[in-house]
């Protein structure tokens, strides 16, 4: 039986071994929980959506979520269940982690901590527990070993690498939206979560082991399939501090500044001081407002245009960043569609917006557009609009429904 309680979910971009190994692992040795790929490649990899789909997981392709940073957001925002758990692409679980998991969501329904595991080195006995601060205030460390996880009791930690990490999602809080790229979201995220008044904490059972990337070309090895900037890295952290109302700007230089031209490192404490106020607020994402259209004459299959209509609204709820509208007509109701509802007719709901409820036209004469035009909508956020799209997409455009063709009148 899958669990209701728990998600795991991963972002990748290029990497399907390493997806296979992870979500098989998964499936093959542990409790049955809902499974999240989101997927970042530019190219939708069918490879991933393979072995998702063939572990019951939802494979989500999003190009537009780069970097490190959103893409795994979106696991918690995609995530149905009370909780989720984010691991990387290149890690597996130990035996009983998914278990302990699923325990200690059951044992802390309103929990806002953020729960981490040891990472257990490659022969199995040696392992971590968390990041020893090595430059205060700055936010970063070195791997460290606590010998309080031999007591098998949770305990607070500093901070540690997320390859793994479980959170009620209500109490997720997310990322700082100017992150790109890869790196400086550790410790950052620790902060943030106790100043939201939870913990970091370190749970011996949740045992996690990483594949870590070879990156001295020893034998041929190829080159990571995502950018790796230095640039990134230094931005992420100068951006996070600030947020953070910590001083750390010499403690970052000194560290990883030092690697980049002195232009360079000037023009990113320039652009992160106007960009992220000192110990201000995240900045606000600029939200859309998209109109999305889907309309049928009806000639195809009830089960194909039942499906179509379910796409869209599934798209409408992945957008994240927008506020989306869907508006639908259909020459007559189609049972089981997201736009109906049950015991009314399907022209009435138009809403306010658009005005009195639609009469009922005579097939034959029925307008193909115009005011009398049997409608719907669905929103999200905001019932205003200013553009006409897809949702997820910026360009212009109609979502038409399969296998349909203009009816003559």
């Amino acid at each position: 039986m899958t669990s209701d309680l728990l998600t795991i979910g991963m972002a990748t971009r290029g990497e399907p071994d390493h997806v296979w190994f992870t979500l098989t692992a998964l499936h093959a040795n542990h409790p049955r929980c809902r499974y999240v790929v989101v997927d970042n490649t530019p190219g939708r990899d069918p490879r991933v959506e393979a072995i998702t789909r063939a572990v019951g997981g939802t494979y989500y392709h999003r190009p537009d979520l780069t970097g490190t940073s959103a893409p795994r957001d979106a696991v918690f925002r995609f995530a149905e269940t009370p909780w989720a758990m984010c691991i990387d692409s290149h890690v597996v679980l130990e035996t009983g982690a998914v278990r302990a998991a699923l325990d200690f969501a059951a044992a802390h329904p309103g929990s806002r901590d953020l729960v981490q595991g040891p990472m257990i080195y490659d022969d199995g006995h040696g392992y971590a527990t968390h990041w020893t601060p090595t430059a205060p205030p700055g936010l970063w460390g070195v791997w460290g070993r606590d010998p309080r996880a031999a007591t098998g009791a949770p305990f607070e930690i500093p901070m540690t690498g997320l390859g793994q990490w479980l959170m009620r999602k209500e109490a997720w809080p997310g990322f700082n939206p100017l992150f790109r790229g890869f790196g400086g979201e550790e410790g950052y995220l620790h902060e943030v979560v106790r100043r939201a008044g939870g913990k970091a904490l370190c749970h011996p059972a949740l045992r996690w082991r990483h594949k870590f990337r070879d990156v001295s070309g020893w034998h041929n090895n190829p080159p990571p399939p995502y950018p790796l900037h230095l640039s990134d890295h230094v931005w992420n952290l100068l951006v996070g501090h600030r947020e953070l109302g910590i001083e750390a700007t010499e403690q970052i230089r000194a560290h990883f500044g030092k690697r980049l031209g002195a232009r360079e490192w000037d023009a990113l404490v320039q652009a992160a001081s106007a960009a992220q106020p000192f110990g201000g607020p995240r900045p606000e994402v600029k939200r859309q407002k998209i109109l999305a259209v889907w309309y049928s004459d009806n000639t195809a299959p009830a089960e194909l245009l039942k499906h179509s209509a379910a796409s869209v609204i599934a798209a409408q709820a992945q957008t994240l960043r927008h506020d989306v509208t869907v508006s639908a007509c259909s020459w007559d109701p189609i049972v089981g569609a997201p736009f109906d509802r049950p015991g009314t007719r399907w022209g009435q709901f138009r809403g306010a917006r658009f005005g009195a409820t639609v009469p009922s036209w005579p097939r034959s004469n029925r307008p193909i557009s115009g005011p009398g035009r049997p409608a719907t909508s669905t929103r999200s956020r905001s019932a205003s609009t200013t553009s006409c799209t897809r949702p997820g997409t910026s360009t212009g455009s109609v979502t038409r429904s399969p296998q349909t063709r203009p009816r003559p009148s």
